[in-house]
């Protein structure tokens, strides 16, 4: 399991300091949008309305429930 963490925790890295920098630097505002509002009506048909939201009070519980101080 710490492997895998160690892998998404990589991998989150790369994404925010090299691809989505890359993307900002390359895409223009307009293509930006088009592609947020593709991604989240994708996210809609597939996943289903309210799941990302459902999915981070779930993060936020178990957050609150395993590492409280």
């Amino acid at each position: 399991m710490k492997r895998y963490v160690a892998l998404l925790i990589n991998h989150i890295h790369k994404e925010n300091n090299i691809l989505f920098p890359m993307a900002d630097r390359v895409l223009d505002s307009q293509l930006d949008a088009e592609i947020a509002e593709k991604f989240e009506k994708l996210e809609e048909e597939e996943i289903g309305e309210g799941k990302h939201e459902e999915y981070h009070r779930l993060l936020k519980q178990l957050k609150e429930s395993y590492l409280a101080d």
